[in-house]
């Protein structure tokens, strides 16, 4: 009977989760950094995707959160797509620059036929009511285009505090879903 209560309440909190997190899928048609469309309902295609909303100035927090993704053991099988978005304009060249100072291999996103700012901000209202502004912005959104998981700020952040608990226990929230979903494939 004990087993029957734990999986009806599993089914039940699955359901009302996918019902939840359906809620809010934003597509887009970006460019990447080689001017190649890249629209997200279509990389979905391919599987789970990781969206970071990001600048090259932000340092240290979003260079540090794409350099603990780029080492992750879990995330290096590329069963899971990360689009780092440039969300506010920047020269092409500090891009480029940024990417290779740093040896990131990521498709970095730019303006394309939506501008990165406008998706931005359509993604940032779902998570607060504050007007825009902060990053990184994290979302991971699997191939059915439900939002599994969203966070604001470098959840590889070692700092004290409230915050950082906050941000640890998105990772670990944000690492369970990842190997449920690698499971799962």
């Amino acid at each position: 009977m004990y087993s029957l209560k734990i999986i009806t309440s599993f089914i039940f909190f699955n359901l009302l989760f996918t019902f939840c997190y359906s809620q809010g899928f934003i597509d887009f048609s970006l460019k990447d950094l080689n001017d190649n469309k890249v629209v997200l309902s279509e990389q979905l295609n391919n599987g789970p995707v990781i969206l970071i909303f990001m600048a090259t100035w932000c340092n240290p927090p979003c260079t540090n959160l794409l350099q603990n993704f780029n080492n992750n053991e879990l995330l290096n099988k590329k069963a899971i797509k990360i689009f780092p978005i440039i969300y506010q304009k920047e020269k092409k060249d500090k891009i480029l620059k940024y990417i290779q100072n740093n040896n990131f291999n990521y498709d970095f996103l730019i303006d394309g036929l939506d501008t990165c700012i406008d998706i931005y901000d359509k993604y940032y209202e779902r998570i607060t009511d504050n007007t825009g502004g902060d990053i990184p912005l994290i979302f991971l959104i699997n191939k059915e285009k439900q939002i599994l998981f969203e966070i604001l700020g470098d959840i590889f952040y070692e700092g004290t505090g409230d915050n950082a608990k906050r941000l640890k226990a998105g990772k670990e929230k944000l690492f369970l879903i990842i190997e449920n979903l690698l499971d799962s494939n």
